[in-house]
């Protein structure tokens, strides 16, 4: 059984990217706008490597990272909009271990990868949370969620005739089978 994976038009994205957001009422959607966002413009970088990412993961205009799920290696050149998404949040002073978004907490030690896993499901879940917020703003009729941003890539990539091979290595998926699901 496949199931019908959720994606977001170009015409969609644009939406949502020009919502009226005003901080600091609505600061949390803005956040969660701009995270998706950074995803779709990055290949659809899934939610829990976002989370994790650092400064050190950005290099010479390009991200670099390895995914948590495959172990494949991606470096992405930033797009603009993706550079004026960092910039919102990079800190004066900020060290190359700090995490490039305000999701998990610099000065908490992980102790452990069971707090770990649990501090990134709650923040993925907030995260989602704000998604849906932003979706009926937006008057989409689709159920909007972090994931949605890597399958909105692929098969916006796939209708601007983007080769089957190249999204699947972007995505990092271990076979073609998989990108064909998306």
């Amino acid at each position: 059984i496949v199931t019908k994976k959720e994606t977001l038009s170009l015409q969609e994205i644009e939406k949502i990217k020009k919502l009226k957001l005003k901080a600091p009422k609505q600061q949390k959607q803005i956040d969660a706008r701009n995270y998706y966002l950074f995803s779709f413009n990055n290949a659809g970088i899934r939610i829990t490597d976002l989370m994790l990412l650092k400064n050190s993961n950005i290099i010479d205009g390009r991200l670099h990272y390895e995914m948590g799920k495959t172990g494949h290696f991606n470096s992405i050149k930033l797009n603009t909009d993706s550079k004026a998404i960092i910039k919102e949040y990079k800190k004066r002073g900020a060290k190359p271990d700090d995490f490039l978004f305000p999701i998990l907490d610099n000065d908490l030690n992980y102790p452990n990868a069971l707090f770990l896993r649990k501090q990134l499901d709650t923040k993925a879940s907030g995260i989602n949370g704000e998604l849906k917020e932003l979706a009926s703003l937006a008057k989409l009729n689709k159920r909007l969620h972090f994931h949605s941003s890597r399958h909105s890539f692929a098969n916006i990539a796939r209708k601007k005739k983007a080769d089957l091979y190249a999204i699947s290595k972007a995505l990092g998926n271990k076979s073609l089978k998989v990108t064909e699901v998306y």
